[in-house]
């Protein structure tokens, strides 16, 4: 008993750990050259078919892979379109996971970690390490379902065991609520039926019709995967969280389909699916992976063919956001320009659009919000920004050495930018909503929003007027901010303002200050670039 219950617990353990090899590994192998890759290999709907079947086959957990899509959508390597037909393979390869553990693939596994340690272990790039660390992530993955689905055999002839089944047994929906939590707890699909299969197998002849019960629990390992899925996306908006409600649409539409299907099967007896992987005469495992294969198939084909119109009423559903537009990169997404001068000018207009975001930080600063999501927002962008840069200088070594240096310059200061607007608006958040800190809050928020708007405004018509007035507004402030500090500090008995109240004003203060002088670095570095200028510095 106790080497049965310590087999599950372990095989779930391997289970767990392979999956995060798996899929850190394979974030770490997501470069900018290999994303813009991978969007070559997507051409259409039918080649998003085709690899989201490969990626699913790899990644049994439905819910790890919508947010993989969700991070290929953000950074603009796919359509809302073509992101749905990779959700459509990964959903029919995920079930060919249960027709693989069935068979006995545990001898393929072995050589899969063997080859796997050897990547590990030899000296070789980073990057193929990587490669074989989400090998061998894949390999204990697969291991930790076949030790599960062994121990399961062996615990199952357990007085306790066949009781509680032949309690679920007394009803398909109390199997199918048992597989929704269990798929919730576990998050893993595949491992619930696989679960199932081995118990029922073990414990149930042939003519007591073990199939059905198996079959009740897909249905509720659907349900629970979409449970997961609304927990997890809840927070998301936009684009994103398209992506997350096809998922759930798609669960939804295979049960609504098919478990009608399955009970006009069995209370009527007209042969149909189920009769269909009956004949075949295969082990019960078999059998439910070749019946869970044609119910993705045959849900997922059709919504294949109404993908355009499905991406149009998402996007009405859930409109991209304010964030998501100005984020996105736009110029410079997976493309591989002919020469180093039009790359240094896209990436010039990306740094912009870019500086339009920082507005955004202030206004919720404004309405006393979190930054949080609008860095997860931009920080993809500038990451983006700065890879292609990087590729640039490797595509065209020697070439305009000093414009490349002058635009990672350029995109270093934004870096700090950033995230100096994001510790201001933090430090904003923190100050007393009265008093003399609710006053400087308003007033920084007010002026430094007026300022970032009037350069981006002056940017944009690029010329002479424009970059002076530009360069005064961002010269030394930082008597004036002294001055302001005083001036608030000073209109209440300091011993009055808390130790920490203090601190943040002094805090905001001397950041705001930081945002000037990196303002007017910018400025300098861009104006004397000439990479969006055409007339010649001052």
């Amino acid at each position: 008993m106790a080497e049965s219950l310590g087999g599950i617990l372990g095989g779930l353990g391997l289970f767990l750990v392979g999956t995060w090899l798996l899929s850190e590994n394979l974030k770490s192998l997501a470069s900018h050259r290999f994303r813009a890759a991978a969007a070559g290999l997507l051409p259409n709907r039918y080649a998003g078919v085709g690899w989201g079947m490969l990626a699913g086959t790899a990644t049994p957990s439905m819910s790890a892979m919508t947010f993989v899509v969700v991070g290929l959508l953000r950074a603009g390597f796919v359509s809302t379109e073509r992101a749905f037909a990779v959700l459509i393979g990964g959903n029919i390869g995920a079930s060919l996971i249960v027709l693989f553990v069935s068979l006995d693939i545990d001898l393929a596994v072995l050589y899969a970690l063997a080859v796997a340690g050897l990547i590990i272990v030899a000296q070789w790039k980073i990057r193929l390490r990587s490669f074989g660390m989400a090998l061998f992530g894949l390999a204990v993955m697969f291991l930790g379902l076949s030790l599960m689905r062994d121990s399961v055999q062996l615990i199952s002839s357990q007085a306790w065991m066949l009781q509680l089944l032949e309690t679920s047994t007394l009803s398909w929906w109390l199997a199918f609520a048992v597989a929704a939590v269990a798929t919730f707890v576990l998050q893993s699909p595949a491992g619930v039926i696989i679960f199932a299969i081995a118990v029922v197998s073990a414990n149930f002849p042939d003519d007591y019709h073990a199939i059905d019960h198996v079959i009740m629990y897909f249905f509720g390992s659907q349900a629970g995967s979409s449970l997961i899925l609304l927990a997890l996306s809840w927070s998301l908006t936009g684009t994103s969280r398209r992506i997350a409600m096809f998922q759930v649409a798609f669960n939804f539409a295979l049960c609504a389909m098919f478990v009608p299907l399955f009970y006009v099967e069995v209370f009527f007896g007209v042969p149909a699916l189920k009769a269909l992987v009956e004949s075949t005469g295969l082990a019960l495992g078999q059998q439910v992976g070749i019946y869970v294969f044609l119910l993705q198939a045959l849900t997922g084909i059709p919504l294949l063919l109404m993908l355009r119109p499905a991406a149009r009423l998402y996007a009405r559903l859930w409109p991209a956001s304010m964030v998501e537009t100005v984020s996105l990169t736009e110029y410079i997404r997976g493309r591989d320009i002919g020469n180093v001068e039009s790359s240094l000018r896209l990436a010039a207009l990306e740094q912009r659009r870019v500086l339009t975001a920082f507005p955004f930080y202030l206004d919720a600063a404004r309405r006393r919000t979190s930054v949080r999501e609008l860095r997860e927002s931009t920080q993809p962008a500038i990451s983006e920004i700065f890879q292609f840069l990087s590729d640039t200088s490797v595509r065209y070594p020697g070439q305009s050495m000093e414009a490349v240096n002058s635009m990672m310059t350029q995109q270093r200061l934004i870096v700090w930018l950033e995230e100096q607007f994001a510790e201001l608006c933090d430090s904003l958040n923190q100050l007393p909503s009265d008093g003399p800190g609710e006053r400087l809050r308003g007033v920084m928020v007010e002026g430094i929003d007026t300022l970032i708007l009037t350069i981006l405004d002056d940017l944009n018509h690029d010329n002479q007027e424009g970059w002076a007035n530009a360069r005064e507004l961002t010269d030394d402030r930082s008597e004036v901010l002294r001055k302001l500090r005083s001036t608030y500090i000073s209109q209440e008995d300091p011993s009055s303002l808390s130790d920490a109240t203090q601190a943040n004003i002094l805090k905001v203060t001397n950041t705001a200050g930081e945002i000037f002088f990196l303002l007017s670095r910018l400025l300098r570095e861009v104006e004397n670039s000439s990479i969006l200028t055409d007339f010649p510095s001052s």
